[in-house]
C-alpha cells in the first residue's frame, strides 16, 4: 500500500483490507501524513497488529523472485 495521509486514509484502507483477510503491506516510504509523528504511529499500528511496513525496494526485490519463480514452473 501507498498513498496520502498515511494516518488518516491509508491506515484506514490498511485496517479494512485486514479485515478482508488481505495480505497489508505498507511501503514507508511511499506514504505521507502533514506530520511525522503520525506518519510514524501509523507504520507502528500496522506492524504491530494489521500487516507488514517494508520498503519499496524490499517490495521490488520480493516482486521480481516471484515472477522468476512462477516463470520457471
Amino acid at each position: 500500500m501507498t498513498g496520502v495521509s498515511t494516518n488518516v486514509c491509508v491506515e484506514s484502507t490498511a485496517r479494512d483490507g485486514f479485515m478482508l483477510d488481505y495480505n497489508i503491506i505498507l511501503a514507508h516510504e511511499a506514504c505521507a501524513s502533514y506530520s511525522r509523528e503520525a506518519h510514524n504511529m501509523t507504520m507502528t499500528n500496522i506492524a504491530s497488529y494489521f500487516g507488514t511496513v517494508a520498503d519499496t525496494e524490499e517490495l521490488i526485490a520480493t516482486w521480481k523472485s516471484e515472477e522468476k519463480a512462477a516463470l520457471s514452473i
